[in-house]
């Protein structure tokens, strides 16, 4: 799923949404590290990591919010409660790496608002779907609206799997 030695052996991590919902037909791949700690010593420790273990020429790290996580400005954060890391290349992939509080993969998929990427790879390998998940041959739906950004992704993904984006479905 991930290259050898890419995160920290002790980072509870999974991979969830497109290469997560079809490796074959995935533009990047997003990387969650679960923690429970302080998650700004977590997104540390991370980008010390990355910069040993991955070309320099080949990662973009992120810059490090030095305020509380809800006053982080937006462009920082996915939402609330994840950071994002860095994006870098390796073995042929883009990749996302985030940062999260939100505690398992069940919790990341849940706050997804497109069925269809509403899945999750662990470390270990086991799939999880949330409740709203329909696998890539199923036209997707909206779970929940972002606004501008939920309608463009779910233009996206419905093209990405072959689907006529029609109207919308709630």
């Amino acid at each position: 799923m991930i290259p050898k030695g890419l995160l920290p052996e002790d980072a509870n991590w999974c991979i969830a949404g497109g290469y997560a919902a079809c490796p074959a037909l995935a533009g990047d791949v997003d990387i969650w590290v679960m923690v429970d700690g302080p998650i700004f010593d977590c997104f540390d420790r991370l980008q010390d990591w990355l910069k040993v273990v991955v070309d320099k020429d080949q990662l973009i790290l992120d810059p490090r919010p030095d305020t509380a996580l809800d006053q982080v400005v937006h462009e920082l954060y996915v939402d609330e409660q994840t950071i994002k890391v860095a994006r870098f290349w390796a073995d042929g992939r883009d990749f996302h790496l985030m940062v999260t509080y939100l505690a398992t993969p069940e919790a990341i998929i849940e706050r997804f608002d497109i069925s269809t990427h509403q899945v999750a790879l662990t470390a270990t390998g086991r799939v999880v779907v949330g409740k709203g998940w329909t696998p890539p041959h199923v036209r997707p739906v909206i779970l929940r609206h972002t606004g501008d950004r939920t309608h463009k992704r779910f233009e996206k993904i419905c093209q990405r799997y072959g689907h006529e984006v029609g109207r919308l479905l709630a």
